[in-house]
Order: C-alpha cells, then structure tokens, then sequence
C-alpha cells in the first residue's frame, strides 16, 4: 500500500483491520508492465548504497533498511510479501529494495561481485532479468515471453539508454541528468518514454535478427511517459523528489536523521497533503510521526544485539482524540548476522 492509502485507512476507523503493504489489482498491473531503467539500478550497484526517498511508503521508514553492524542480510516482513537487503561476506551488495511511483521492487543480483555490467533481477524470481550480452554490448531485459534490449549511451552530466523490442523496433528512451553530490557524479531525474506490447515470441539473440512488423511499438499512441527528478543535501540525503505521484520532501537534524517529511501527492483530498514531523528516541528508534491529521505512535522488540526485529503501530484517531491498536498493524524483521550460518 502507498502513503496515501495507508493515511486513509488510519483515519476511517479506529478498529479497521488492514495491511500496510497491500497493493490493489491495478497496481500489480501496472507494476508487471513496468520496463524500469537500467542505469539507476547500476548507480546503485557501484555506491554499494541505498538511499532512502522520501516518497516511499510509511511502512518502509528511514530506518527500516538499516544494517546493523555486523549484519550481512534483512528481511523486512510485510503482506505483499518480504523485501530484502542482503551483502555478502565483504560487505558487498546482492540484494536491495528499489522503489519508482510508489511500488516497491526487489532487485538483486545474479553476477558475481564486483563485475563491471553485472546481470540483476527485479521483482523476485518471476521478474525482470536484466542480462549483459557482450554480443552487442548491451543488456537484454526478459520476463516469461517478453524480450528487449537495451544500449546505454553518454558520460559527464548526462547519460541516456534506448529500448528496442525483440525486432529492432525502437521501444523507448530514457535520459539521465546528472549533478556532482558531495563529490560524486549522480543520477538526479528520469525523463523519458516507453510503451506498446512487444511482438510474440521468435527467439533472437541481439537487436534486429527477426523480420520486424511493419509498426514500430513507440509512436503509436499506447507510451508511458515517465518524469522523475531529485534533490540532494551536502550528505547525500535525498530530499525531494518529484514525480507522477505528487512531490516529496524531507529535512534532516544535525544527527543525519529525518526530523521533516512533506506529502504533497498528486490526490485533491487535503489528508494526502500534510508535514510530518519525526520523533527518535536515544536508541535511535522512531518513535513517533505526527501530523496535523496522523498521529503514529510505535513500539519495539529487540534482539540480543540492540536492532529491532519487531515494530507495532498505534494511530491515534483525531476524531476520538483516542489510540485503539489498528491490527495487524505490526513489522518483523529477519536480520542475519555474519557469525550465523
């Protein structure tokens, strides 16, 4: 579930029985449709870093995907299923969550560390696989009888990658601005289109080998366009984005936690379009996110090494000035650490 849903639900009753994470028919759709970019998957891969954004969902908190020392994996346990971040014994990303207009993805990877144009999954096992084929020095991207391919292109502040369809049809294009953040080159937008059903299948090995039909999938009025842009602070922090979906943004205190959280989506309804304010105790667990119609209050387990394996949530409804537990309205996380098995 997005923000915005999980924001409704709070509000409409005390007693409401509902899961932070559901998506809706339209929203798998959608998602099973998507043909995400490459390049920022491979920004990723080579910080070895994610960055928390603040139009990710409630649920998926600034402090969720949060290694703790001497961790090597976390499972984050919701009802759409669990999102992974795992390294390996170095200390090297092999699985992450990844977010784009309010869907969260898991990606992971399928090469070895450390390879320059590493292959990668996105969706789990009946997703995406993002595939390098030095035949043609580009990535071909598959799920079930869908195949594309993709060439990346570009250098200095600005970097581009083309989609074509099984054929050689040109598919879609996307564009990657890019700005220095405290010294290092980043992606800050998306800009782009992609869009049409590619043709059913005949097996081909790189752009072009099949007889192509005589309509090319982008042009015929079935695109999506995409336009996402982002802003940084001096610490990397990602503090505004701005999308499809609304705009977001977050201010961080002098201890690099989130202390500010803006929502102003794309929804009329004024509940979808409020400041959060984030409170931390000396632990540095979230406590508590109040807003002038939210007011979340949460408590923890811990495991044996001080990291939450168990987070609950209690709303306080405006309307009864009350709090009344909103089961199951619960978190666990499954962390392992480098000295287990």
């Amino acid at each position: 579930m997005n923000t915005r849903c999980f924001l409704l639900l709070c509000l409409i009753s005390p007693l409401l029985v509902f899961p932070l994470f559901a998506q809706d028919e339209a929203g798998e759709g959608e998602a099973a449709e998507w043909i995400y970019p490459v390049s920022p998957v491979l920004e990723i891969i080579k910080r070895q870093e994610i960055s928390w954004r603040p139009d990710w969902p409630l649920e998926a908190s600034p402090d969720a995907f949060t290694l703790p020392e001497g961790a090597l994996s976390l499972s984050l346990e919701l009802p759409g299923g669990a999102i992974k971040l795992e390294k390996d014994a170095e200390g090297r990303l092999r699985a992450f969550p990844l977010l784009r207009e309010g869907v969260l993805l898991q990606a992971a990877l399928q090469s070895p560390s450390g390879t320059d144009m590493p292959s990668f999954t996105l969706g789990g096992d009946e997703g995406w696989l993002y595939e390098y084929r030095q035949a043609f020095g580009g990535y071909a991207v598959s799920r079930e009888e869908s195949l594309y391919y993709v060439l990346l292109s570009g250098a200095g502040d600005r970097s581009t990658e083309t989609w074509y369809d099984r054929y050689g049809n040109p598919y879609g294009f996307y564009a990657f601005p890019k700005i220095l953040v405290a010294g290092e080159s980043r992606i800050c937008g998306i800009e782009g289109a992609y869009g049409g059903e590619a043709p059913p299948d005949p097996e081909t090995e790189a752009p072009g080998e099949t007889e192509a039909p005589a309509e090319s999938s982008v042009g015929n009025g079935r695109e999506t366009e995409v336009r996402e842009y982002y802003d940084f602070d001096s610490r990397a922090n990602i503090t505004r984005v701005v999308s499809a979906a609304g705009e977001f943004s977050a201010l961080y205190g002098r201890d690099n936690r989130l202390r500010y959280w803006n929502m102003q989506s794309g929804s009329p309804d004024d509940l979808f379009r409020q400041d959060l304010s984030l409170q931390w105790d000396e632990q540095g667990l979230m406590v508590r996110i109040l807003g002038e119609k939210l007011d979340l209050r949460y408590e923890y387990e811990l495991d044996e090494r001080e990291a939450w394996v168990l987070r609950r949530v209690f709303s306080l409804n405006p309307a009864y000035r009350a709090f009344f537990p909103s089961l199951p309205l619960e978190t666990a996380r499954h962390i392992r650490y480098g000295t287990e098995e």
